[in-house]
């Protein structure tokens, strides 16, 4: 951990209460100023990944206790649902996330907690997740209480299942946006008795962070630059329709390059950390991991 404090411009209960205030939905919690018809491929392309994911990583989801800390749009609620989770519970730092949680699975229970501190919601749970949130945590101490979280909602043999970028070094990408190195990952997760055991990319192409290689990279990245400049003309037409077509031609290149496996620098990953009580053979992980990230 680097010692870094929380950015003097960021409060994220503010923060977010104002993104959402308007209108809570993919465009607000995915790409801002890309419009809602890019960041409907973008959510189309990472629920193909959690899904294979799910299926791939030895996690069972019909039957669980689901805890997802950062509900925000409520994007996985019904994805939980039709995976046959048998209980879903959501925290979220701004109300109108509760509130929204609360439409969409009313069966499920929803609270206002702030990830940065510890809170104990009575229950332990068979999967926590903490997805899209936690580089939204950018100073140590709360990254540390986040996770403490996480650790004290596990049950016995549980998962935790979070996200973050793939990065060389940890690095501030904005006031309200931190990635961490994986060495950073592993050493959070053993101050809590935690080992990650997998890690599978989630988002690659249609990352802005992301370094692809070759002819395809250059793609790409050239595809997202001109989307880029198309929005920032400001004109919602415009915007709309770049990102409809940049999402349609991105959206198979993502699919084709998540499924390999092997997630390139800068990606979104999904990782999945177990208690050490509940280890198990940790092969397939060193097999998932760049040869550097493991040593």
């Amino acid at each position: 951990m680097t010692g870094q404090v929380s950015q003097p411009g960021y409060h994220p209960e503010p923060y977010w209460t104002r993104r959402f205030a308007r209108r809570l939905g993919l465009s607000t919690v995915g790409y801002l100023g890309l419009g809602w018809s890019y960041n409907r491929w973008l959510y189309a392309a990472r629920k193909a990944a959690f899904l294979r994911a799910v299926r791939t990583l030895p996690l069972e989801v019909e039957g669980a206790a689901v805890l997802e800390l950062g509900v925000g749009s409520g994007f996985y609620l019904p994805i939980w649902r039709r995976l046959h989770a048998r209980r879903i519970v959501g925290v979220d730092i701004t109300q109108v996330a509760v509130r929204r949680a609360r439409v969409l699975c009313p069966e499920g229970r929803f609270e206002r907690r702030d990830l940065r501190q510890p809170f104990d919601l009575g229950e332990r749970f068979d999967i926590v997740t903490g997805i899209d949130v936690l580089f939204h945590v950018v100073d140590d101490p709360g990254f540390a209480r986040a996770l403490e979280n996480i650790r004290r909602h596990l049950r016995p043999g549980g998962s935790a299942l979070v996200t973050d970028c793939l990065v060389e070094k940890g690095k501030l990408r904005a006031d309200h946006v931190r990635y961490r190195t994986m060495e950073e990952w592993r050493s959070a997760f053993r101050q809590q008795q935690m080992e990650l055991t997998d890690l599978l990319p989630q988002l690659s192409v249609m990352h802005s962070g992301t370094r692809q290689p070759g002819i395809g990279g250059a793609i790409t990245g050239g595809v997202s630059a001109a989307t880029l400049r198309a929005a920032r003309v400001g004109n919602r037409v415009i915007t709309e329709l770049a990102g409809a077509a940049a999402g349609a031609l991105l959206y198979p290149w993502e699919v084709l390059a998540t499924r390999t496996g092997r997630p390139a620098e800068g990606s979104i990953c999904l990782m999945l950390a177990r208690p050490l009580a509940a280890r198990e053979d940790r092969s397939r992980f060193r097999e998932r991991l760049p040869e550097k990230a493991v040593r």
